[in-house]
């Protein structure tokens, strides 16, 4: 199981980043990446309990991860909205956010939705997502969500003011919708803050002014 997420992984970390698509191939693309990733997550509940209460679990006989294969097959309900007024470092680009109302799946022939429930906490029913499209290659970028998301290194390679640090951080983390930037404190490598989400939770940041894979923002809640 752990080789196979791996390889899924990497799939979407390669490929999404460097591969050229038509625009009406974004929703297809959207889907399978949020679909790849619950399976992918589906594994984290190994952490939760142990492997063989995981095998014995209803998460598992419950055919979870067919369910969501059999969904693929259909539509993913997803709702995309160009959105004008988001910054972004390069104009080349069209910004989408996508707004997900629980797994629910439409059969495009009889038009029948079939909803998928996991109660485990690693899945989320309601989430908001950002990506962005090329308007020239017609590049597909997974800005934010819960989907493999790609890298936004090469546009905040470096990160020495506080507006391009807000800028970065209302792109990373649109899916819980930040609301104020509090304690913003500038150290020689590095920001330290604190966020605020639509909810009023309160998350503690710090991220690398010389941006990398490995020294990424880090997000933890207060």
């Amino acid at each position: 199981m752990d080789k196979v997420i791996i390889v899924i992984f990497v799939f979407f970390q390669f490929t999404y980043c460097n591969a050229q698509y038509s625009i009406k191939d974004v929703k297809v693309m959207t889907q399978n990446n949020i679909i790849a990733y619950h399976i992918h997550m589906s594994n984290r509940m190994q952490l939760d309990i142990n492997r063989n209460a995981f095998l014995k679990s209803n998460y598992f006989r419950s055919s979870m991860i067919n369910q969501l294969v059999e969904g693929a097959k259909k539509q993913l309900r997803l709702e995309f909205t160009l959105e004008e007024n988001i910054d972004f470092p390069d104009d080349n680009y069209l910004i989408y956010s996508v707004y997900m109302k629980n797994l629910a799946f439409i059969d495009t022939i009889s038009q029948e939705t079939t909803i998928l429930n996991f109660s485990h906490s690693v899945f989320r029913n309601n989430n908001h997502f950002l990506i962005a499209v090329n308007k020239k290659s017609n590049e597909l970028l997974f800005i934010s969500g819960y989907f493999f998301k790609s890298t936004l290194i090469s546009f905040y390679e470096q990160i020495n003011d506080v507006e391009t640090l807000k800028e970065y951080l209302k792109l990373k983390y649109f899916d819980i919708k930040i609301t104020d930037f509090n304690q913003v404190i500038e150290r020689k490598k590095y920001w330290k803050l604190q966020i605020i989400d639509s909810k009023g939770k309160i998350h503690l940041i710090k991220v690398s002014k010389t941006n990398s894979i490995s020294s990424d923002a880090k997000l933890s809640e207060r």
